[in-house]
C-alpha cells in the first residue's frame, strides 16, 4: 500500500496543505489540499474521494479538483462520504449557486461526480484495497478508515477528541502497520481542543493506552500556530512510535 501525503496541516499557510492522503495514486481519503501540491496529470489518476466529514478543510479542495478534471474523464469521479456528508456537499457545495453541480454536468446521463453513501462498519472495496469506517467522537458526523490490502492495514482517525471504537478496531487488527491520528492544538489549549472535538500531544497520550497494538503512530492536522509547541512536547514527552507525519513523503506499509 502507497500513501502519499498530499496534505497533513490543521490550517492553511505557504507550503503547509490541508488534509488529503493518496492511497495507490487513485484514491484521496479526505480533500483539503487536493490540488495545489499535484499536477494535472497526478489529479487525473484520481478516480475516488472518500470524504470523513463535512469541514471544509477536508474537503475545499474537491471542487477545484472537478473543475480541473472535467472533460478529461470516461467515467465519473465517485465520491464516497455518509448520509450527512453526501447530503451536506449536494446541498451546500455543489447546488450549482456555490459551485456547479457536477453530478448532472456535462450531463446528468454522463456526469463528472457520482456520489456514493457509505455507513459505519460496512467495508467497502476499491480496487485491491478495502475500506471500513468507523465512527470517531468530533463536533459534526466524523468516520476514520480503516484501510487494509492483502499485506496489511493502516487506520487513519481523521478528526476526533477522546473516542473509543476506532482504538478496538485498531487493537483487534492482526495486520494493523500503522495509525495515522491527529493532534491540533498544544497541551496549554487543552479546553480548545476538548470543546472543538480535538487532541493535544497531553489528549493522545492517554488516547494511545487504549491502543494495544504496538504500531506506529503519525500524528497530522497540527494548526500551524501550534506545530512548533506540538513538536516540542511531543520530543520532551518520548512517546514511542510516535511521530509527526511529513508534508510530500511518499509511505510504503
Amino acid at each position: 500500500m502507497r500513501l502519499r501525503v498530499a496534505g497533513c496541516s490543521g490550517g492553511s499557510v505557504k507550503d503547509r496543505f490541508l488534509s488529503c492522503f493518496l492511497l495507490n495514486d487513485i484514491v484521496a481519503l479526505d480533500a483539503g489540499g487536493m490540488t495545489a501540491p499535484l499536477t494535472l496529470e497526478e489529479q487525473l489518476r484520481i478516480r475516488h474521494v472518500i470524504v470523513t466529514h463535512t469541514h471544509l478543510d477536508h474537503n475545499c479542495g474537491l471542487p477545484f479538483f472537478l473543475d480541473n478534471v472535467f472533460g478529461k474523464l470516461d467515467e465519473p469521479i465517485v465520491v464516497y462520504g455518509t448520509a450527512p456528508v453526501v447530503r451536506s456537499l449536494k446541498t451546500h457545495m455543489f447546488n450549482d449557486e456555490l459551485w456547479p453541480d457536477f453530478a448532472k454536468l456535462p450531463s446528468e446521463a454522463k456526469p463528472t461526480l457520482r456520489f456514493e453513501t457509505i455507513e459505519a462498519e460496512t467495508p467497502f472495496r476499491i480496487s485491491e484495497l478495502t475500506f471500513t469506517p468507523i465512527a470517531v467522537d468530533h463536533l459534526i458526523p466524523t468516520v476514520g478508515i480503516l484501510v487494509e490490502d492483502a499485506s496489511g492495514a493502516i487506520l487513519y482517525t481523521s478528526d476526533t477528541g477522546p473516542t473509543e471504537r476506532i482504538w478496538q478496531v485498531a487493537s483487534s487488527h492482526p495486520r494493523l502497520r500503522c495509525v495515522i491520528t491527529e493532534i491540533s492544538f498544544a497541551s496549554d489549549d487543552d479546553a480548545l481542543a476538548r470543546a472543538s472535538g480535538h487532541m493535544t500531544p497531553r489528549i493522545l497520550a492517554s488516547e494511545l493506552r487504549k491502543l494495544t497494538a504496538k504500531v506506529p503512530v503519525l500524528v497530522t492536522h497540527t494548526k500551524p500556530g501550534h506545530l512548533p509547541r506540538i513538536e516540542k512536547e511531543l520530543g520532551a514527552m518520548g512517546l514511542d512510535g510516535v511521530k509527526l507525519i511529513e508534508q510530500g513523503r511518499i509511505y510504503e506499509f
